[in-house]
C-alpha cells in the first residue's frame, strides 16, 4: 500500500496495487508531479515475482501501471527522479530483461512522465547480484553527475556502480 499523510500526522490518502500474491512497494521517488513507486508482484510471469512500477498523483491517483519481468524472479528496488519528469528504477533480475551475466543480475529501467519504459539495462557478476540469500532486494541508488549511482550486494561482496545514462549499464 501507499499512503499520504498531511504535516499533523494524519493520513490524507491511501491506496494499494498488485496481486494476488505477496506484493511490494521497495522504493519511491518525486518525478515531477508525479510519485513514481517500484517494488514486486507475489504473482508474476511463470509463477515468479515480476517488477511492479507505478506514478501516482499527489492526491493518490495512478497514472500508470508498468509491469516488468520474466521467468526468473524480478523486484525493483530504488527509484531516482531524472530531469524531464523521468525516473530510473533499479532492481534485480533472474530473468533476460537486458543482457544476462549470469546468476541474479541487477538492472535498470528509465521510464519516461507517461510510464512507458525508453531504457532497459542490465549488468552484473556471474554471481547473485543485488539480492541477498532470501531473494530481498538489497540494492540503492541516488543521482550524481548526470549518472545513477548504484551500490548493492554481490554474493558477500559490496559493490558501487556508476550507471551510462545513455546505457542503463557501467
Amino acid at each position: 500500500w501507499l499512503a499520504r499523510y498531511d504535516g499533523a500526522g494524519d493520513r490524507a490518502w491511501v491506496t494499494s496495487d498488485g496481486s494476488a500474491g505477496d506484493d511490494l512497494f521497495a522504493g519511491l521517488a518525486v518525478a515531477g508531479s508525479t510519485v513514481v513507486v517500484t517494488g514486486a508482484l507475489g504473482e508474476g510471469t511463470a509463477g515468479a515475482r515480476d517488477v511492479l512500477t507505478a506514478g501516482y498523483t499527489a492526491a493518490g491517483r495512478q497514472r500508470w501501471r508498468l509491469v516488468t519481468g520474466g521467468r526468473g524472479d524480478d523486484a525493483g528496488a530504488d527509484v531516482v527522479a531524472l530531469l524531464g519528469d523521468e525516473a530510473e528504477v533499479v532492481g534485480f533480475t533472474g530473468s533476460a530483461l537486458g543482457v544476462p551475466a549470469g546468476g541474479t543480475d541487477v538492472f535498470t529501467l528509465r521510464v519516461d512522465r507517461r510510464g512507458r519504459a525508453v531504457l532497459t539495462g542490465q549488468f552484473g557478476t556471474a554471481r547473485a547480484d543485488g539480492a541477498d540469500a532470501f531473494a530481498e532486494e538489497n540494492l540503492f541508488a541516488t543521482g550524481a553527475a548526470g549518472r545513477i549511482l548504484v551500490t548493492g550486494r554481490t554474493d558477500g561482496d559490496v559493490f558501487l556502480a556508476a550507471v551510462d545514462p545513455a546505457t542503463g549499464v557501467p
